[in-house]
């Protein structure tokens, strides 16, 4: 018994081992079919590789930085250009656009600030400048360092800046305003005018085209101030400018004011003091003369959309960096109402946007 024993557990011995063996031996039987699996990674690898194959696309998504420098903060035009800018901000997803202003109208803070835009590296620049001489050499500077330059209301930079921008013919704008206020006056008396300043190029225009029609046909009304008088787009200097005015020329007729301050300032005056032998024709926005054109404190107030104005000026820098040809001679579309159809010529583009205020449509305007 004890040999069958032993020879038993022998046997149970051997049929252990044997499993063994084969158990062991099944893993090495199935590696080759394995192998593929092991290797799936590999046949991945392109979809891995997906996202670096896209990384340039998105890099080609270039989004343009364009600043625009207006002539001073916390006046109702620059705020409405503002927003012309920011509507423009949100039209186009490849444009971070934005207004950037110095605290008051001052030419030298604007050249500053343009020193500062192009060591920042913005691709473009927009300026509505102070005095448009006095900034050629830091309009020079940013051309040189690449930058896209366009500037509204300073043709003494066209030609040099890529574009000037203007929104009509300035000096037939003040050749309307002359007319209006002769008309206004019955063709005689006195009047004055007044500037931004002396260096504001646009304003200058204005009022020598306006002074130009008084005079060539309207003999019988007297200029009181051979220089206009300026206020640097202030409306606390506007007004002391105003009461002066009115205190050295009491039998004054009339008022060519070409700043929204000046215009609303002697509206402001004429209506404290009841003084209705005054007539008024000014540049002008409605949230700041509105209530006076309708009144007829305001014989004609005339401009345009400031908020346009600033749509279109960035959109023409806009173009230029998007490498879209813009041709002297030709006529181009800056996208908005009497914009969309600007003569190219001398490096000035200019459109048509005249608007007269009258107290029937003045209601219609957000600005």
């Amino acid at each position: 018994m004890n040999k069958k024993k032993i020879f038993a557990v022998l046997m149970c011995l051997v049929l252990v081992a044997v499993f063994a063996l084969t158990a062991c031996g099944t893993p090495a039987e199935e590696t080759p079919s394995e192998t593929p699996a092991q290797e799936e990674p590999a046949q991945e690898t392109p979809a891995q590789e997906e996202p670096a194959e896209e990384a340039p696309t998105a890099e080609s998504d270039e989004q343009f930085e364009i600043v625009m420098i207006a002539k001073t903060e916390g006046l109702a035009w620059f705020d409405a250009m503002k927003r012309g800018v920011a509507e423009f901000n949100d039209d186009f997803a490849d444009v971070n656009a934005y207004q950037h202003s110095p605290e008051g109208a001052d030419a030298a803070k604007q050249a500053a600030m343009i020193e500062d835009y192009i060591a920042k590296g913005v691709d473009a620049i927009c300026c509505v400048p102070n005095d448009p001489k006095a900034l050629i050499p830091v309009v020079q500077k940013a051309k040189e360092a690449g930058i896209v330059v366009v500037i509204h209301e300073g043709e003494d930079l066209a030609g040099i800046a890529d574009w000037d921008v203007e929104v009509f013919d300035n000096y037939e704008f003040g050749r309307v305003m002359g007319q209006k206020l002769g008309e206004a006056m019955g063709g005689k008396g006195k009047y004055a005018a007044n500037v931004g300043g002396l260096t504001m190029q646009t304003h200058m225009q204005w009022w020598q085209g306006g002074t130009d029609y008084i005079k060539e046909n309207f003999p019988d009304i007297e200029l009181v101030n051979e220089q206009p008088y300026e206020d640097q787009d202030d409306a606390a200097i506007a007004y002391d400018i105003c009461k002066e005015i009115l205190r050295a020329h009491p039998d004054l007729n009339g008022f060519l004011g070409c700043t929204v301050e000046s215009g609303s300032s002697m509206c402001r005056l004429l209506k404290e003091t009841n003084n209705k032998n005054v007539k008024v024709s000014c540049l002008a926005v409605p949230s700041a003369l509105g209530e006076y054109i309708k009144e007829g404190w305001c014989a004609n107030g005339q401009g345009n959309s400031p908020i346009d104005a600033g749509y279109a000026t960035v959109m023409c820098a806009y173009k230029v960096l998007k490498g879209e040809t813009i041709e002297e001679g030709s006529t181009v579309d800056l996208g908005k109402p009497g914009m969309d159809n600007c003569n190219v010529k001398d490096g000035v583009i200019k459109g048509d946007a005249t608007i007269i205020f009258t107290p029937e449509n003045v209601d219609q305007y957000d600005f």
